[in-house]
């Protein structure tokens, strides 16, 4: 099956342009795909992850590839909170992904 077939079809079914999501883990790997698969629906996107320059890169990538993408540097699990600005920002919020990862 073709790529691009298949996320067109994803993006008729869901219609996702416009809304917003919060991607966890998205310095790299799954979240980082989970992140550029939203972004590049028309999804805006606050992505978070431990590590800040991963983060930085990430959001550099898909912001140049023209999605709308803020990143957030935040350790979800120790309890750091998104900035209140975000969720308002957000509300409402019809996507979170929690792709983060406990490091011990």
């Amino acid at each position: 099956m073709n790529e691009s077939y298949v996320v067109r079809s994803m993006y008729d079914y869901f219609k996702l342009a416009g809304k917003s999501a919060i991607v966890t883990g998205a310095g790299n790997g799954i979240g980082a795909g989970i992140a550029e698969t939203l972004s590049s629906l028309g999804v805006n996107v606050v992505a978070c992850d431990i590590d800040d320059e991963a983060l930085t890169n990430t959001v550099r990538r898909l912001n140049e590839a023209g999605g709308t993408v803020t990143g957030r540097a935040a350790i979800l699990a120790e309890g750091d909170a998104l900035r209140r600005s975000d969720i308002v920002y957000l509300a409402p919020l019809p996507v979170f992904n929690a792709d983060g990862s406990v490091k011990e």
